[in-house]
């Protein structure tokens, strides 16, 4: 199996462990080796071309491929200032994300995810399959695959019999979609990729291994 890394925030990895996650979706750059742009460049490709290139040029693998998870960690207090490159594997190390310990948080001295090495890594995930598409394509059904859960309505003021003057019958008052839709921008709008630009992404479906 061929792994690459891949950072997740620490909600999104709650998420993963506890099993609401099974879909990401991150920025398409635009290919090095086209000349054109990268609106003229998915616009001009026919089907079978995107679906071979879904599987060669995704930098987050094809199905079959593992994905290791980097998130912010920690390791004790004897090595909470040295280099991660020379951190030894076998080392304890905490996870932000949790789940929580008996040790307070405040005496960790948190890490970027970029630094963390494949051996403190806890997660590792499978990728199920990789299509391309618009963002703004996503349905309601992946968005809750994308770890967002939404706020249920529970029809606290009918105005007819089966219907909900607060959110007009869609069971949602913070619908699935539209937490994604705030997820991304929070995330990808001050990358200069905000969700009303409706970028081309990867989208990755996977499972927890």
């Amino acid at each position: 199996m061929n792994e690459k890394p891949i950072l997740f925030s620490g909600g999104m990895v709650r998420a993963i462990l506890d099993g609401t996650k099974t879909m990401t979706r991150r920025v398409v750059k635009k290919p090095a080796w086209s000349p054109m742009s990268q609106e003229m460049f998915y616009a001009g490709i026919d089907l079978g071309v995107r679906e071979k290139m879904k599987f060669t040029n995704c930098p987050y693998g094809k199905p079959g491929d593992g994905l290791w998870v980097r998130e912010t960690w920690a390791t004790g207090w004897n090595t909470m200032h040295t280099q991660p490159s020379k951190i030894t594997p076998g080392t304890y190390v905490e996870y932000k994300a949790g789940p929580p310990t008996l040790f307070s948080s405040n005496f960790y001295k948190w890490r970027s995810p970029i630094y963390m090495p494949r051996w403190a890594s806890r997660i590792t995930l499978e990728v199920i399959s990789v299509r391309v598409e618009r963002v703004q394509d996503i349905s309601e059904e992946d968005a809750i695959a994308e770890g967002c859960s939404g706020e249920p309505c529970d029809h606290p003021n009918p105005v007819m019999p089966g219907a909900c003057e607060d959110c007009m019958n869609s069971g949602y008052q913070y619908p699935p979609g539209l937490e994604f839709l705030d997820l991304w921008d929070s995330i990808n709008a001050k990358r200069g990729y905000p969700w009303e630009s409706n970028p081309w992404v990867w989208a990755v479906d996977f499972k927890k291994v």
